[in-house]
């Protein structure tokens, strides 16, 4: 079995891609406690497992050089974030999408009887630009690159992307219930 050596390394840019976009920075100095840290981590690469089958299947060969170290690769990783990043929140002020939030957070918060719709709305937002910026990267990306992007809408395609949207959001729910070191923390 030959090793896709670009491959390899693109997961391990996707590793650092989604540290960046979910805590602004490397995960082993996000977490303060060693549980959450493990867990996140568990999770992490069960979704870059998943990842990886996903692309395999739509065809997706990266094209990038492959990093000479570690640095270059987290500050790959950093920009290919930002770009995800960018992308949402150009989406996010589209008119449609405003519409569709406005009218999931009204629904939500009278289904939830939650009072404060300013906050929850707060956190609705800031949730599914995690979840935007990470699919642009993860999903988009490789998807507009694949040789045989209809596999993606197959049967096993299907499934594999399912299996990725249950994991991103078990992890995007892990990293804001976690234990996670503080601005203020960092300072003192």
């Amino acid at each position: 079995m030959k090793i896709d050596k670009k491959a390899i390394v693109e997961n391990l840019r996707n590793w650092y891609v989604v540290d960046s976009i979910l805590l602004n920075e490397h995960a082993s100095t996000a977490f303060v406690k060693g549980k959450d840290y493990k867990q996140y981590l568990a999770l992490k690469a069960a979704l870059l497992s998943n990842l990886y089958e996903f692309h395999q299947h739509i065809g997706f060969k990266p094209q990038s050089e492959i990093a000479s170290n570690d640095k270059l690769l987290q500050e790959s990783a950093v920009s290919i974030a930002k770009v995800g990043k960018a992308t949402a929140a150009k989406m996010i002020q589209q008119p449609e999408f405003k519409s569709f939030i406005k009218e999931f957070i009204v629904k939500e918060s009278t289904r939830r009887n939650i009072s404060n719709r300013d906050q929850f709305s707060g956190k609705v937002i800031a949730e599914r630009f995690m979840r935007m910026s990470l699919d642009n990267v993860l999903i988009g990306l490789p998807l507009l690159e694949s040789t045989t992007p209809e596999k993606a809408k197959d049967f096993q395609g299907e499934i594999l992307e399912e299996a990725y949207r249950m994991m991103r959001t078990s992890l995007i729910h892990h990293v804001k219930t976690s234990a996670l070191v503080t601005e203020a923390q960092k300072k003192s």
